[in-house]
């Protein structure tokens, strides 16, 4: 199931049960403060939220008041940690730019939850592969 789409990314939230929702959304945020560069995060980390039904501010404080190795605690299962890599790899590349440091914070994710180098390789060439078949679908319809 598809969550919300962004201009050039699918978020994959609805997999998830309420608790790792919101543990998802709060990485979000501990994900839009890497590189510097927020407001395209925070514009889907909002849109997100409110998709989710969770309280925006809530989310905020949640992720301000929780490690990154806390919030990985609500991901159990190999659905559920994929669906979590995928959607931060997705938000750290929602401005264009993938940065190292976005990546190494998402290798952190990996390892707090046990996801091998190989699947994460594998997720990151999946969702470029999704943006860059989205960006061409957008260009056919002149919406690039």
């Amino acid at each position: 199931l598809v969550l919300k789409r962004n201009k050039h990314i699918m978020l994959f939230a609805n997999e998830l049960d309420e608790n790792a929702k919101k543990s998802l959304v709060a990485l979000m945020v501990k994900m839009s403060l890497v590189d510097g560069i927020v407001e395209a995060e925070t514009t889907l980390i909002n849109q997100m939220a409110s998709s989710l039904n969770l309280d925006v501010a809530e989310i905020y404080q949640f992720s301000n008041n929780s490690t990154i190795n806390e919030l990985c605690q609500a991901f159990t299962d190999r659905r559920s940690q994929v669906c979590l890599v995928i959607d931060l790899v997705n938000i750290a590349c929602v401005d264009d730019d993938y940065t190292t440091s976005e990546r190494a914070q998402i290798k952190e994710v990996c390892e707090y939850i046990g996801l091998s180098d190989s699947l994460f390789s594998d997720i990151e060439t999946w969702v470029e592969s999704g943006i860059t078949w989205k960006k061409k679908g957008l260009e056919l319809f002149g919406e690039s």
